[in-house]
């Protein structure tokens, strides 16, 4: 299939055929070699956003290509992509749960609807 299809869900070309392939479980896809080789195209696929280079296309290859099917420069992508992304969870958590402000509602009976929360140090 990887080699003999011509037509894929989103259109025609091998190139559509092989999106749809990395669409089937990875146990069914072709050797490593042969998906780092045509996922080589990841950039110009970038530039020219065929039909099948789709968000949820680029997440599947993403979660479920073996490392050993990426190409370098695609694991690198990749690999910066998810520091940045654990990057900016640990930054989102630690403002979240930051010890050194605490919301007061200034009053002893409750905040009313229309009062304003303070905000002071702990």
């Amino acid at each position: 299939m990887w080699e003999e299809r011509a037509f894929g869900n989103k259109g025609e070309g091998q190139d559509f055929s092989r999106a749809d392939v990395l669409g089937y479980a990875v146990w069914t896809w072709p050797a490593n070699e042969k998906v780092r080789a045509w996922l080589e195209n990841w950039e110009r696929w970038e530039r020219e956003a065929p039909a099948f280079f789709t968000e949820k296309w680029r997440k599947r290859v993403r979660s479920s290509a073996p490392r050993e099917a990426l190409p370098p420069a695609l694991k690198r992508k990749f690999d910066t992509a998810n520091e940045n992304k654990e990057r900016y969870r640990r930054a989102s958590s630690s403002l979240i749960r930051s010890p050194s402000l605490v919301v007061s509602d200034g009053d002893a009976g409750g905040r009313s609807a229309g009062a304003s929360a303070k905000v002071a140090p702990k």
